[in-house]
Parts: C-alpha cells; sequence; structure tokens
C-alpha cells in the first residue's frame, strides 16, 4: 500500500523561496508563507511584521528600495524539526546610485506543513545557529 506523496522538503521550500525573492516575485514569496507568519527582523534593525498584509507591504518596500537586490545562498542547513538556517550573503544598490553594498545575514526559518511560519534575520551567524538551534529543541520537546 503506499503512502501519499511526500511532504516537500523545507530545504528545498527555502532555496525556491530566496530564487522567488532574487526575482522580486512578491506572489510568489508569499506562497511560502503561512498567512499569520512572523517575520522578525528585530535583530537587524527593520522591526517585526506579522501576517499576509504587513509581510506584503514590508517587502514591497524594501524591493523598491534597491535597484538591484539578490541574495546568495552560502547554505541551506536543516537543524530538524522544521527548523532551516540559511547563511546567506546579500549583494545590493540602492535605487537611483552606482554605489554596491554587500551584507553577510544568516536566516532562520521554521517550516510547519511546507509552509513558513517564522522568519528571524541575523547579522552574526554564530547568533543565528544558537537561535536555530534553540528553536529545534523546543519543537523537538513540543
Amino acid at each position: 500500500m503506499s503512502e501519499g506523496p511526500a511532504a516537500p522538503d523545507p530545504v528545498e521550500l527555502v532555496r525556491h523561496a530566496f530564487d522567488a525573492g532574487n526575482r522580486h516575485d512578491i506572489d510568489a514569496i508569499m506562497g511560502f508563507y503561512a498567512p499569520d507568519a512572523l517575520w522578525d527582523l528585530s535583530n537587524i534593525g527593520l522591526g517585526t511584521f506579522q501576517g499576509e498584509d504587513a509581510t506584503r507591504s514590508f517587502l514591497e518596500d524594501w524591493f523598491g528600495t534597491w535597484g538591484d537586490h539578490t541574495v546568495q545562498v552560502q547554505d541551506v542547513i536543516d537543524c530538524g524539526h522544521g527548523v532551516i538556517l540559511s547563511p546567506v550573503h546579500e549583494v545590493a544598490r540602492l535605487a537611483g546610485s552606482d554605489g554596491q553594498v554587500e551584507q553577510n545575514r544568516a536566516w532562520v526559518m521554521v517550516w510547519v506543513q511546507s509552509k513558513a511560519h517564522r522568519v528571524e534575520v541575523y547579522l552574526d551567524v554564530d547568533q543565528a545557529r544558537d537561535a536555530a538551534e534553540r528553536l529545534a529543541h523546543e519543537r523537538a520537546d513540543g
């Protein structure tokens, strides 16, 4: 007897979500997130955004800031229990500027039933790793 199709791998979902981000395809990006997803960008000074309307508004403003903006995924690490750690390198140019900005960040994402429910972004990969391990441990304990 066959079981139903396997749930999509969160590692692959993360890769596809970043691909959609690099295309600045907000509709596609939103498809990866739960309707009440929390984006906690307070660690990088950008605040928190919860739910579809707040997230979409943030993304529209964010992409509108940049003439060019890409996220180069360095790794996608499955920390267990739906928690993914992704160190990335961002390369961008402000709209109307010739200057380039580069920055390393690390994303921690919590996935449940093929949807991201939480995103935390850090400047320090070690802080992000600690947060990912803590979240995975909390989720393991139920």
